[in-house]
């Protein structure tokens, strides 16, 4: 047995009551693993769940090491990184649940399972039943969360109300949650009549709609809705409350009505899914308008609808629709199917992009020769100048892949030529420039970058041109001249990527001294109100905390002082994208919020897996902007953006047994994950540039680039990058490293 009488942090949801562990008066001293439980129990008490989690994970694979001390404190552990999972795994069926700490295990096993979606009502009121002093408060709002998600509303309400004795900071709350719950509506009023809270008062008439819905008035609720432009909310529940065929059809004609462009995604698939499950045989005019929705977010249906709203007949379809129908097929693989749907389409603008999307088809479907030739016509056909500079370009590049790199250059040259004012035109000039200076004929370089930077101006390519001119005119001798343009660089464009080579080869600063921050405290209102949303983040009260902190963002919006202060506190509570996103405002303050460092945890992950913290901290800045809960269309999670693939291959060396993606939404997981992946990047590409490469796209891509003539100079690799989001992003981090390495020279 574990006795000890230290005081130590019960972390939940990353943030920590204090409550003092008192074990059983018959407890032995731990004969095993003693020191180790301390230094976990020391680590914890840092502030460091996981890290706690690591060091016991040895003793626990004993089972001599399984003693109810290490157990439990194992379970706290897991709490402070949400292993809600692990500490399912760790509590169930244990005897002294009820016995240690005053039943602190069996409080831990209920709130797991309330966080994973299950109603446990006998552990949560045995929980209360045990609790003592401060822990009762918290036992409350789980057991009436248990009530909740078991629908048993008025117990749910009674302990929502009950709680609020031990949380008057978040009463406000708490009623709400009661009365979100409640059948009777006079309840209801009175409870809403108390509530003063700023962030809360604007959730009363939501929570009266959610009630009414939980009341079984969905008429009520939908007319609630309605008037919060909560529509397809609304739609939802007029569909469950139709009565006869009439009424059906009317919801029907409404929820198709609502599928335009203004309405978000997460409505538009919730819209779909309506009509899917209520209305099996939708017409052919009401498919054609799902498939022009969910060609956005879901090409599966979107192809299913364009199908059936034409009877297999797609040459009914407008010319438009033609297109997006076949750049539906296209990305799914269908290609063959796409190229039917393109033939035919005459009128000039839409041929040339119908033409366009075959070609990619065919190159795509192995078919280079004829996508080659395809593109070629495209490329000089009259028209739609954007689509035919975009054929040119991608011919440059495939030329490029095909190590024709002089053929390469004429292409670039011909649609930097054919449409100059085009993006596409601008960006081919600069490649024809750089194939020339690579093969060594700086003469024509030189000129065709100094050009461009004329033409281009302050546009991406015109700054890039600008830099490489400069290099030109030094591969020439001519070292003043090629001083003056990255000078000139230093001097115009001060939050260019292109500082950093130029201040590099200058042997000056890319970055200028940061203005003194002007001074603004936030006042107590605002530290009022982030201490609402901490206490309601670490009761599981999620939703209410994001409500609190979103009220603060918008405020701040209100004055620059305000701005500034409210940024601050953001970042003394820890909250480094919420004082980010606020930072990005102020151009001129606030440098230190706009860059923030990351928690000394992530900056001794990166050191201990050895990254440097600074570039680790670049790296976050660019992948998630510090928002623990960023999620990227490929489904790349938290700080560093990490993939739930990726995640699952490193979890068994991290100790989590109960592997779980969601767990990527912990920064202290998903940072030590993170570095871990950069270090083995950056060992298998000792170049920077190329191992930023490859942790945004990959090592197939990487080595492709890589092996392009004269990609072992950094600069010439980044220019060589073919994929525009990766060789911004490429620029982006290392403007970042070079800002942090200026703001925090003490940190390595």
């Amino acid at each position: 047995m574990f006795a000890c009488r230290v005081p130590v942090r019960v972390l939940l949801s990353g943030v920590a009551f204090l409550a003092p562990i008192t074990l059983s008066a018959q407890a032995a001293p731990e004969p095993i693993g003693s020191s180790l439980l301390l230094q976990a129990q020391q680590v914890l008490e840092a502030g460091r769940p996981f890290a706690a989690t690591r060091l016991l994970a040895p003793l626990l694979a004993s089972p001599a090491g399984k003693s109810p001390g290490a157990v439990l404190l194992a379970a706290r552990a897991a709490a402070g990184w949400e292993g809600w999972g692990t500490i399912v795994r760790l509590l169930s069926g244990q005897p002294w649940l009820d016995v240690l700490a005053d039943g602190e295990g069996r409080a831990l096993l209920a709130r797991a399972r309330v966080e994973r979606g299950q109603a446990p009502l006998e552990d949560a009121r045995m929980a209360v039943a045990n609790a003592r002093g401060e822990a009762l408060g918290p036992r409350l709002v789980t057991l009436a969360r248990a009530f909740d998600r078991a629908n048993e509303f008025d117990s749910a309400a009674a302990y929502y109300v009950k709680a609020q004795a031990s949380f008057p900071t978040i009463a406000d709350w708490l009623r709400l949650r009661a009365a979100g719950v409640l059948t009777d509506s006079a309840a209801r009023a009175a409870m809403y009549q108390n509530i003063t809270t700023p962030a809360a008062l604007p959730r009363v008439r939501w929570t009266e709609a959610l009630a009414l819905d939980r009341s079984d008035n969905p008429r009520a609720a939908a007319r609630l809705y309605d008037a919060l432009g909560a529509s397809a909310a609304a739609g939802r529940l007029r569909l469950r409350a139709a009565n006869g065929p009439t009424e059906r059809a009317a919801v029907r004609h409404e929820l198709v009505g609502l599928l335009t462009p203004r309405l978000s995604i997460d409505d538009a698939r919730d819209v779909i899914a309506q009509l899917d499950d209520a209305f099996p045989n939708l017409s052919a005019e009401e498919e054609l308008l799902i498939a022009r929705r969910a060609a956005a977010f879901d090409l599966s249906r979107s192809a299913r609808a364009f199908s059936r709203a034409t009877g297999g007949h797609p040459r009914q379809l407008s010319e438009s629709d033609r297109l997006s129908y076949g750049s539906v097929l296209q990305r799914l693989g269908r290609y063959h199917e796409a190229s039917v749907i393109f033939e035919g389409i005459h009128s000039r603008a839409a041929h040339v992009q119908a033409e366009y999307l075959r070609a990619r088809g065919l190159l795509a479907s192995g078919s280079r020769k004829a996508g080659l030739a395809l593109l070629r016509q495209v490329s000089r056909t009259a028209g739609d100048s954007l689509t035919a500079a975009t054929a040119g370009y991608l011919i440059g590049d495939l030329l490029v892949d095909d190590g024709d790199e002089k053929a390469a250059r004429q292409a670039y040259l011909e649609v930097a030529h054919r449409y100059p004012e085009t993006s596409h035109g601008a960006r081919a000039a600069f490649q024809a420039a750089l194939l020339a200076w690579i093969h060594g004929d700086q003469a024509a370089a030189g000129k065709e970058f100094a050009g461009l930077s004329e033409h281009a101006g302050s546009t991406s390519e015109g700054i890039a041109a600008l830099y490489w001119s400069g290099r030109a005119l030094l591969a020439r001798g001519d070292t003043q001249a090629a001083s003056g343009r990255w000078r000139s660089i230093l001097d115009r464009f001060p939050n260019s990527y292109y500082t950093v080579p130029a201040a590099e080869r200058l042997g000056v600063s890319a970055v200028r001294e940061p203005a003194p921050e002007p001074a603004a405290a936030a006042d107590s209102a605002v530290l009022a109100a982030l201490d609402r949303a901490a206490l309601l983040d670490r009761l599981g009260l999620r939703v209410e905390a994001r409500f609190e902190y979103d009220r603060l963002s918008r405020q701040a919006e209100t004055t620059s002082r305000q701005l500034l202060a409210i940024a601050r506190a953001f970042s003394d509570r820890g909250l480094a994208a919420r004082a980010y996103r606020l930072a990005l405002r102020m151009p001129e303050a606030g440098e230190r919020l706009a860059f923030p460092l990351p928690d000394a945890q992530a900056l001794m992950e990166a050191q201990r897996a050895g990254v440097d913290p600074l570039l680790a901290a670049a790296l976050i800045r660019q992948e998630s902007g510090f928002d623990p809960y960023a999620r990227s269309r490929a489904d790349a999670r938290g700080l560093m953006q990490v993939l739930p693939s990726v995640g699952a291959g490193l979890a068994p060396a991290a100790g989590i047994a109960d592997w779980d993606p969601a767990l990527l939404y912990q920064s202290e997981i998903n940072t030590r994950f993170g570095v871990v992946h950069l270090a083995e990047t950056r060992k298998k590409y000792p170049l920077l540039q190329a191992a930023l490469a490859a942790y945004n796209a990959g090592a197939g891509p990487t080595n492709r680039w890589l092996a392009l003539p004269g990609a072992q100079d950094p600069d010439v690799f980044i220019e060589r990058i073919q994929f525009v989001e990766t060789r911004d992003y490429v620029r982006r981090v290392l403007r970042n490293l070079a800002v942090y390495r200026a703001l925090y020279p003490s940190v390595q």
